[in-house]
C-alpha cells in the first residue's frame, strides 16, 4: 500500500475529436508533486502553445513516451517538443522521454502507463 491516494486524470480537451490520438493522462497526489503522464502526445494542432513557458508546479516530472510507428504527422511534432525543451537550460519540470521501438500510437499505452508510473511515482513511495 501507497500510504497515500493517488487520482489518475485525463485531459479531453475542448473539441477533442475521438478519431485523433488519445488525450493527456495526469497522475496526480494533491499535494505540491504533479507528475505528469503523456503517451504520444497530439501536438500538431497547438505545438507553439506547448514550447512557450508556462507558469506551474516546479516540482513537476514529466514522463513522455513516443511510439517509433506513431503516424508522422503526430510524432514530428512531439519529437520537436523533445527536442526544444531537453535543449532549454531551465525547464518547469524534470523530463524523461522513453521511445518506444515496434509499437503504433494505440499499442504503446500500455507500456507507456507501466513504465511512466513507476519512474513516476517510485521516487514519491520510496
Amino acid at each position: 500500500m501507497l500510504g497515500r491516494s493517488f487520482r489518475l486524470l485525463v485531459d479531453v480537451p475542448a473539441g477533442y475529436d475521438a478519431a485523433e490520438p488519445s488525450p493527456v493522462v495526469y497522475v496526480l497526489d494533491g499535494g505540491a508533486f504533479y507528475p505528469l503522464l503523456a503517451s504520444n502526445p497530439a501536438l500538431h494542432r497547438n505545438l507553439e502553445f506547448f514550447l512557450q513557458p508556462h507558469k506551474g508546479c516546479t516540482q513537476t516530472r514529466l514522463f513522455v513516451s513516443l511510439a517509433e510507428g506513431d503516424a508522422p504527422r503526430f510524432r514530428e511534432p512531439a519529437l520537436t517538443w523533445v527536442s526544444t525543451w531537453s535543449a532549454r537550460a531551465e525547464a518547469p519540470f524534470e523530463l524523461k522521454v522513453v521511445q518506444q521501438p515496434g509499437q503504433d500510437h494505440f499499442s504503446a499505452v500500455l507500456e507507456a502507463v507501466r513504465q511512466g508510473i513507476n519512474w513516476l511515482l517510485v521516487p514519491v513511495i520510496n
